[in-house]
């Protein structure tokens, strides 16, 4: 299978482990990356925020390792000003790629403005 990109990065093999709540951690992923099989991991979904107000458990989500790479953080939330200072937080620990939660249907998560 062909590699595809995400602006410069490289995809290779052509698959994606989901971000999945409450399965997708730290030593899962970093299982699944040494079976080989996938091209990108992704961190949990993450609120901002938690996130952006220092939740230990939001900023654990965020931890990953250079063998996890390519890493992706994916985000939710309702407020466009904790949507940036989560994306400028995934940048500053060194995430290739930011995904945006944008249909997560979750009741939980729609009543904030997420999802």
């Amino acid at each position: 299978m062909k590699p595809f990109f995400v602006r410069d990065i490289a995809i290779d093999p052509p698959l994606i482990l989901s971000p999945m709540a409450g399965v997708t951690d730290y030593v899962f992923r970093r299982l699944i990356k040494r079976r080989g099989g996938v091209g990108l991991v992704v961190s949990e979904f993450i609120s901002v925020e938690g996130l952006t107000r220092g939740n230990p458990k939001s900023k654990r989500q965020m931890r990953f390792d250079e063998e996890e790479r390519p890493f992706a953080v994916q985000i939710f939330g309702g407020r466009p000003e904790r949507m940036a200072m989560g994306a400028e937080m995934a940048e500053e620990v060194g995430a290739d790629i930011l995904d945006v939660n944008c249909g997560c249907p979750a009741p939980k998560v729609v009543k904030n403005g997420g999802g």
